[in-house]
């Protein structure tokens, strides 16, 4: 039978867990804030750059094409580079397992046509998931701070870049979660490299300009470029879909520690109130009895 000592012992744990998830969401909140403000000036700077490298390919003779290796597609896919962006910890609701899901569906549809994976996980959590996996982990990236690093992607990108031109992979593709809102964020399995040219439809009439270095030499310096800040807003996105989930988690966690404080701490008052009653009960009696 649960006494009043065992209830007491019960609250006072789940107090302290109560205590523990809400710091932790407040911890979360601010750091969503600040990497927020971080990734909407981000985007825009990202689509420009895209943009811009649209804009030239649009220009670019075709004569030219093959001097860009980062367009090359290959005949044959014998491997295939995959970047994994996990967190580096928990508590983060269906973060990492929705992202693993998505991974699992990928290495799958590869496996079946016998093409070889390597892998850069980013996050402990998906270094952890590879490993259990066997997976041939190229490198890894584990403890990143709080709002990413433009070092940090620039050395991921030449690594990308370095491998394909080297005919190492064939393609490059990355895993990510990416932000919607606060409540929501999205898996997405997008590729990398090559790069698709997007070229203006046939019948729009494009101006003429005068290139200064020629088309080739501005995309071969601005591709890397691009993929380097793609891969600095997908760090960005990803760690504020993270922030966001352990929010709504630790807010979760923490409304159902305080309702089952508040079961306890009723079921402790009828308990306590029982006792009482009970104690009376016997005085009452005690007393009738020596009359």
């Amino acid at each position: 039978m649960t006494t009043i000592r065992d209830i007491k012992s019960k609250i006072k744990g789940i107090s302290s867990t109560h205590k523990i998830t809400k710091s932790m969401k407040i911890i979360a909140q601010i750091r969503y804030q600040k990497a927020l403000r971080q990734l909407l000036p981000l985007r825009p700077y990202y689509y420009r750059v895209k943009e811009f490298v649209s804009f030239a390919v649009n220009f670019l003779p075709n004569d030219d094409y093959d001097k860009i290796e980062l367009f090359s597609e290959k005949k044959y896919i014998k491997t295939v580079l995959v970047l994994v962006v996990s967190s580096d910890k928990g508590l983060c609701g269906a973060f990492n397992s929705s992202l693993f899901r998505e991974l699992e569906k990928f290495i799958n549809k590869y496996k079946e046509n016998n093409v070889n994976i390597k892998f850069i996980s980013i996050g402990q959590k998906a270094y952890s998931y590879l490993s259990r996996k066997k997976g041939d982990i190229y490198s890894n990236y584990v403890n990143l701070p709080p709002l990413p690093s433009m070092e940090i992607a620039q050395e991921i990108s030449d690594e990308c870049v370095s491998m394909f031109r080297s005919g190492l992979v064939q393609e490059v593709w990355a895993v990510y979660n990416s932000f919607s809102s606060m409540t929501k964020y999205l898996t997405q399995v997008e590729r990398f490299l090559p790069m698709v040219p997007e070229k203006f439809e046939k019948n729009v009439i494009i101006p003429q300009y005068v290139f200064e270095p020629s088309v080739s030499d501005i995309l071969v310096y601005m591709l890397p470029q691009q993929l380097r800040s793609h891969i600095y807003q997908i760090l960005f996105e990803s760690n504020l879909s993270e922030y966001s989930a352990r929010v709504v988690a630790m807010d979760m966690a923490t409304n159902a520690a305080q309702k089952i404080i508040s079961n306890l701490i009723l079921t402790y008052n009828k308990l306590r109130q029982a006792l009482i009653t009970k104690e009376l009960i016997e005085v009452v009696s005690g007393a009738e009895a020596l009359k």
